[in-house]
């Protein structure tokens, strides 16, 4: 399992497997995204270059006044676009 985030691997994370099995990216920078993806690329090959599942978690959450949380209605249309 490769588990990849925006933050680099968290050092209390109770996984055995650690930094070692953790790909930093930033899906919204499109050049780190294709290093990310030639990282990950490489160590599948190293055990085989077999994917056997992908889940995509991804996403933004836009926030309101001090960190609010917003509804689908109040969340402006340019802050959907960046989401999707």
């Amino acid at each position: 399992m490769i588990s990849c985030s925006r933050h680099p691997f968290p050092e209390d994370c109770p996984w055995e497997a650690g930094p070692e099995d953790h790909v930093q990216v930033d899906l919204g920078d499109p050049d780190n995204t294709i290093r990310a993806i030639a990282e990950m690329k490489d160590r599948l090959r190293a055990h085989g270059g077999r994917l056997n599942a992908l889940v995509n978690n991804a996403a933004i959450s836009p926030k309101g006044e001090r960190g609010s949380r917003l509804s689908t209605i109040e969340t402006r249309v340019e802050d959907w676009k960046a989401v999707f």
